[in-house]
């Protein structure tokens, strides 16, 4: 995606898609004509590892928190009635403040500030379907951290089977939006966050 003022790359998309069957030798043929070389500036910078696959009886013990409740709405749906995987994205953005909360920032005190939070890359992982009526859960937790980057692990959960929709892993800063620029945790914000990440087993 390109921004139309310079001409140049504001963000990138890669997808990957897995079949449960061999693709058909005609589509193999055309899809290898078609293969292109990915440029640098497309390569994932900072995310890539898979996510477990755990279970919603699994979560509460890897440090995971409840972020969010909904139910998947029909025009959330595409043709055949299943979720569109785009909506992810939206529970996981709506989730956000209580994860930055349950983490210790005060996402009010932060705006009156004008301090802010920015998702810069994204990894995301869909497993499942869902349909229009489902019940949806979201846990979201601390998987690392620098003094200026959050790395973050999101999942998806069909809430009354406790099947693993989606997850997604995410790279995260607080932003200073009066000077355009990315800010250092403090001291004090790196030994609290540091008794929140996530264990995986």
């Amino acid at each position: 995606m390109g921004n139309p003022a310079d001409g140049k790359v504001a963000a990138t998309v890669r997808r990957r898609v897995v079949s449960d069957r061999p693709w058909p030798e005609a589509f193999r043929r055309q899809a290898e004509a078609a293969r292109v070389a990915l440029p640098d500036i497309a390569k994932p910078r900072s995310v890539g590892a898979p996510l477990p696959m755990i279970t919603l009886q699994e979560a509460p013990a890897t440090g995971l928190v409840e972020v969010g409740r909904s139910t998947v709405k029909p025009e959330e749906c595409d043709e055949k009635g299943e979720f569109l995987p785009r909506h992810c994205f939206g529970r996981y953005s709506d989730g956000a403040p209580f994860l930055w909360n349950h983490l210790g920032f005060d996402r009010a005190a932060m705006q009156e500030r004008q301090e802010g939070s920015v998702v810069v890359e994204m990894r995301n992982e869909h497993h499942g379907a869902l349909r229009a009526g489902d019940l949806v859960l979201v846990l979201s937790g601390l998987a690392s951290f620098t003094d200026k980057i959050l790395t973050f692990s999101h999942f998806l959960f069909e809430a009354e089977t406790g099947t693993l929709v989606a997850c997604a892993e995410a790279v995260g800063v607080k932003f200073d939006q009066k000077m355009r620029k990315i800010m250092r945790f403090t001291e004090q914000d790196r030994a609290r966050l540091e008794q929140r990440k996530l264990h995986f087993a």
